[in-house]
């Protein structure tokens, strides 16, 4: 995200509302369908460069999401996370209690998880369904 306040008047949220698409072709959003959804538009999943971007994507998410799907992932490298377009290294902390964990292994993908409270970063399985996602345009 641009360091202005207009760029964030730019910025595409989609919140999948249903456990189902309306087109029966259409997949289901996982990481990897959310960000080519969002390089459809133009844009990326969103990033989190600045203690700002975390404040405002937080005050994006509607009351009673859990989790909601932005970049950031370590499949080239397990523990090295970074943003994904164009590839940076992720500088930031803003990750849950013991997180990253790669429960189960194979958590390679960022979520904002709803943390007692408040929303934090978790890694989820890129393959997991139906979590609404953020893009910056």
């Amino acid at each position: 995200m641009e360091s202005n306040n207009a760029s964030f008047q730019q910025l595409l949220r989609f919140f999948l509302s249903s456990n189902y698409p309306k087109d029966p072709t259409e997949l289901l959003p996982n990481a990897t369908n959310t960000i080519a959804h969002c390089i459809s538009f133009g844009g990326n999943l969103a990033k989190v460069l600045k203690p700002a971007d975390d404040e405002f994507i937080k005050g994006l998410i509607p009351a009673g999401v859990n989790y909601v799907w932005v970049d950031g992932s370590d499949e080239g490298k397990e523990g090295n996370w970074t943003w994904n377009n164009p590839m940076e290294t992720i500088l930031l902390d803003y990750w849950g209690p013991n997180r990253p964990d790669n429960f189960g292994s194979g958590q390679d993908c960022m979520i904002y998880r709803y943390f007692n409270g408040e929303y934090l970063w978790d890694d989820k399985e890129c393959t997991d369904n139906d979590y609404p996602f953020i893009c910056d345009i």
